[in-house]
């Protein structure tokens, strides 16, 4: 398949390119399109403090202008493509952020994506940032006033498959589908540069992260509700739980150390014990217990900070925390990732139809 920039997609025929074709933008064919490539990393810094970073470029479709220009006081017009881009720095053990910047864009896929480096790039008002990845090596920097981040990753796209669709790369999502891959065991390394005055911190750090490229028509704004939580073990395996609030579904993804990966729809229970107020002013779920279909099949989750990430056409955006992964004996066995949005939205907060 050649590439192309855009390219397009096709969940009729459930056809789709290789991991790098499927890297770069894509052609929306519904009103609630929406894809991202998202890097997140789980790292530690030479000063000994462990830090949390993610980096997203959000492409979207036309159903979301709307609600961001409402959001913003902007007016961007549906002749061009609207993408979010977002970093943040977190020190997860002072809860400090270090960095963190936000802005939509309406430029050119030409000028957001070029297709000889596979890199996203991004120049605006307050930072600038870039991800590459080419099948194998991954490349973030961010940049603004106060300072810059740069990171290098390896890793190895494995598919998602749906046991539903059986269509390797496809799964359903809300309402609609996805094409979905990730890596997700990146040995990561890099530093981060603060500026304060004339001062000047450097801080190397060392980690693994994870690098999520998905592509969505998720067809009913309705059905844009979910939960998501990535276990992340210190024995190289990860585990990806899905709560899409559209007819309950749920799905369970084992990417094991080995290679192998092994998926479920046959469901899990995740209860809530705990809630916290984001920056935002929304409330989300904070603190969790899982009851899961493989591993060691039961889990907690103690969330460290409680991140806010912007998310297209959700006013106050969600939360996105690290967490102390625990085993049903109180021995941390890794870390974990969480989303989880406003809980009037979810009706999972106390005494919530959702809430276990």
């Amino acid at each position: 398949m050649k590439i192309t920039n855009p390219m397009p997609y096709d969940f009729k025929n459930w056809t789709r390119g290789n991991a790098v074709e499927e890297w770069g933008p894509h052609i929306p064919q519904d009103t609630w399109f929406l894809e991202w490539r998202w890097y997140t990393g789980n790292l530690v810094g030479a000063d000994g403090a462990r830090y949390f970073i993610y980096l997203i470029f959000q492409p979207g479709g036309h159903g979301f202008y709307a609600p961001i220009n409402a959001e913003t006081g902007r007016d961007y017009k549906m002749d061009a493509p609207l993408t979010s881009v977002f970093y943040r720095l977190t020190n997860v053990d002072t809860g400090e952020t270090v960095f963190y910047h936000q802005e939509y864009t309406d430029i050119s896929y030409d000028d957001l994506y070029d297709v000889e480096t596979k890199t996203w790039r991004y120049s605006g008002e307050n930072f600038s940032a870039t991800l590459s990845w080419d099948g194998d090596s991954m490349h973030l920097t961010a940049q603004g006033e106060s300072g810059v981040i740069e990171l290098s990753a390896k890793g190895e796209a494995r598919w998602y498959n749906d046991p539903a669709l059986d269509k390797e790369g496809f799964m359903r999502e809300g309402a609609g589908s996805t094409l979905y891959y990730s890596c997700p065991n990146m040995p990561s390394h890099g530093h981060y540069v603060k500026r304060e005055g004339d001062k000047e911190t450097r801080v190397e750090f060392d980690g693994r992260g994870w690098l999520d490229n998905q592509v969505c028509d998720l067809v009913d704004p309705d059905s844009i509700k979910w939960e998501w939580t990535g276990l992340l073990f210190a024995d190289g395996d990860r585990i990806n739980l899905y709560n899409f609030f559209h007819e309950n579904l749920q799905m369970c993804t084992w990417f094991k150390a080995d290679g192998t990966r092994e998926q479920t729809d046959v469901g899990f229970t995740q209860k809530q014990n705990g809630y916290t107020k984001l920056e935002s002013g929304i409330w989300v779920s904070y603190g969790w217990d899982f009851e899961i279909p493989v591993k060691g099949k039961k889990y907690r989750v103690e969330p460290c900070c409680p991140n806010l990430m912007p998310a297209m056409g959700k006013p106050g955006g969600m939360l996105e925390t690290i967490g102390k992964l625990f085993d049903e004996n109180g021995v941390q066995v890794g870390w974990a990732t969480t989303e989880s949005m406003d809980v009037t939205e979810l009706d999972n907060g106390p005494n919530g139809s959702r809430q276990l």
